[in-house]
């Protein structure tokens, strides 16, 4: 666990500051939730028929002292969620990472028993990391509601939940890399991104798992959000310009995660 302390007062601002963000974009209510049935109805009426293996309850253990999720509400509706998870060994997060996508996720048909296979000593940047982890995935938005910016205040409440709740070293996600080469990681509040970062001897059945960026947010990360929470060039509505008429900023993917 990590030995750093947190400044309640700073960082309640910074919550505070995101949910006046979630009542700019719609009159939401944000729910901040243990129950895992709850968590998989959500993700149904969002257009998932069961979470992704990271969440999925047929390969993780996920008592509710090491499992939460975030919701954003339009009254009875879900428009979005993310979710986190507590990882705690004695391993690196590199051998953890290995060892948890060797076991949960299926490989292309007919290769190692449909499991896949990584590279020894990959990701190469989760090698410094050991101790308590805290993984950010699942950050689902309702259609038609992906260029309002919520999947930015959701992913960054869940950040400083997860630190808040455990004391992570590091809160990490995984991204397609073409997600992250285009900045999406910044908006979500992670201050590190390892593009490509996993090697493959046996690559995994979904080809938009191939390339996939490792996305890590550490104290410094920690306390640059909990200072800025939702920042103005970030959520603000940009003035017409010129420039931006000439290149419009980008919205959100079509089906953003954090997670696969």
């Amino acid at each position: 666990m990590a030995k750093f302390q947190l400044d309640k007062i700073a960082f309640n601002k910074a919550i505070n500051a995101l949910l006046a963000e979630a009542l700019r974009i719609a009159d939401l209510e944000i729910v901040f939730s243990r129950d895992m049935h709850g968590f998989e109805a959500a993700q149904n009426k969002l257009g998932r028929k069961e979470p992704g293996e990271h969440f999925r309850r047929s390969i993780d253990t996920l008592p509710p002292n090491r499992f939460f999720w975030v919701g954003a509400f339009e009254g009875d509706e879900i428009i979005g969620l993310v979710a986190a998870r507590c990882d705690e060994s004695a391993w690196t997060l590199q051998e953890f990472a290995k060892a948890y996508w060797e076991r949960a996720f299926e490989a292309e048909a007919g290769e190692s028993g449909n499991r896949v296979k990584v590279l020894d000593g990959s990701p190469v940047a989760a090698q410094s990391y050991r101790g308590t982890f805290a993984y950010l995935g699942e950050a689902l938005t309702r259609e038609g509601d992906r260029n309002k910016k919520l999947s930015y205040v959701l992913v960054r409440l869940g950040l400083l939940f997860a630190f808040d709740e455990w004391r992570p070293e590091i809160a990490y996600g995984w991204m397609r890399d073409w997600h992250a080469y285009r900045g999406l990681h910044t908006r979500w509040g992670f201050n590190g991104c390892n593009y490509s970062a996993l090697e493959w001897q046996v690559q995994p059945i979904e080809t938009d798992w191939h390339n996939l960026s490792l996305l890590t947010c550490d104290e410094v990360g920690l306390r640059n959000l909990i200072r800025n929470p939702a920042p103005e060039i970030l959520f603000a509505d940009r003035k017409s310009n010129r420039t931006e008429k000439a290149c419009p900023p980008l919205s959100e993917p079509a089906e953003p995660g954090a997670g696969t």
